[in-house]
């Protein structure tokens, strides 16, 4: 059994003059059906004040397509701080967007059955 991985849709306009017909119609236009995985891991589940943490999320496309623009955002506890330049993507140093407590990277395309890995590292206050 196969996994449909888009759908696909089709308009037409009957135009009827004087007992003739005429039909007019779009091109067909896909939708590709899209599915991840996200989950997320931390270093150790136990910490003392002033320790650090590093948390890691593994983003998974479970599909066959290459899936577009994809928007990562954490937002950390008040608890803690972003520990500046531990951001990484896929083991490479990486420049998130940083707003308050939201922490933030924007992914061009996530190929098809493929795993991007983002990790970075905060301090306990």
């Amino acid at each position: 059994m196969s996994v449909q991985t888009y759908v696909k849709n089709k308009a037409f306009v009957d135009i009827i003059l004087c007992n003739d017909k005429h039909t007019a119609e779009t091109e067909e236009i896909k939708s590709y059906i899209v599915d991840i995985e996200v989950t997320k891991t931390q270093s150790c589940p136990y910490v003392f004040r002033g320790g650090m943490l590093t948390y890691c999320t593994h983003i998974h496309n479970k599909v066959g397509i290459p899936i577009p623009n994809l928007k990562f955002y954490d937002i950390l506890d008040n608890g803690v701080e972003y520990v500046l330049d531990s951001f990484r993507v896929n083991d490479s140093p990486a420049t998130p967007d940083i707003d308050g407590k939201e922490i933030s990277y924007y992914i061009n395309e996530l190929p098809p059955n493929d795993t991007i890995t983002i990790c970075f590292k905060v301090k306990v206050l």
